[in-house]
């Protein structure tokens, strides 16, 4: 009795499909990615996301930034760096529209309280999606430098000031949103780079942010993740 049923045990596997089978094939990489929606969760809802870095020497920096919404059609973005127990703390603000029903930037003030001058033919507004690859700017503007006693420099003069989006792949369901800002003087720009991890729902799972900038023949990046 023991030895037949070791002999059918082979014919009852086949029988039941056990022993072959194609495996399932992989789903298609995501291609497509909300933007439009992200953004304005960030401006209307707000969020708070950190990065560290730690330099060559060793030396650790902790970066906090918080999306915080304010009065209705604004919203600003709180940064600050603490390292050895010192925290640097900046911010810029922006008036936003949704008239059009996708997110616009209309409005723009930076940390010493100089505003951005706008033209309406200069702003865009977000697409509802990206594809991977994809890229473009939000608005470019200038920047007045007030003499309001909170600038120590550049009083007088008119920086550039520039908004973009672009959309990177990242892994087969997700893509990293980043908003890009440049600010340009005479010889001197200064980059912020916010980049947001995202799948095909605008989930937020990740952050990283670029500080870099350029002096002359300088050119540096700071990343925080």
């Amino acid at each position: 009795m023991i030895l037949a049923c070791v002999l059918l045990l082979p014919l009852a596997l086949v029988a039941c499909g056990g022993g072959g089978g194609e495996p399932s094939p992989a789903p298609p990489p995501v291609t497509v990615f909300p933007i439009d929606s992200v953004v304005t969760r960030l401006a209307t809802a707000g969020g708070t996301f950190n990065g560290t870095n730690v330099d060559s020497k060793g030396v650790q920096t902790q970066m906090a930034v918080t999306y915080a919404p304010g009065a209705t059609g604004w919203f600003s973005r709180h940064q600050t760096l603490t390292a050895n127990g010192a925290a640097t703390t900046t911010r810029y603000s922006v008036n936003f529209s949704r008239a059009d029903t996708l997110f616009k930037v209309v409005g723009w003030i930076d940390n010493t309280q100089n505003t951005a001058s706008i033209a309406a033919s200069n702003t865009t507004p977000l697409p509802a999606t990206g594809r991977i690859g994809a890229s473009d700017t939000v608005f470019t503007g200038s920047l007045y430098i007030q003499d309001n006693g909170i600038n120590i420099g550049d009083i007088g003069l008119t920086h550039g000031l520039s908004y973009s989006w672009s959309l990177t792949g990242a892994t087969a369901t997700t893509a990293d949103l980043c908003l890009s800002v440049w600010e340009v003087a005479s010889f001197v720009s200064n980059l912020t780079m916010d980049c947001f991890r995202i799948d095909a729902a605008g989930t937020i799972s990740g952050f990283k942010s670029t500080l870099g900038g350029h002096a002359k023949s300088i050119d540096y990046q700071t990343v925080y993740q």
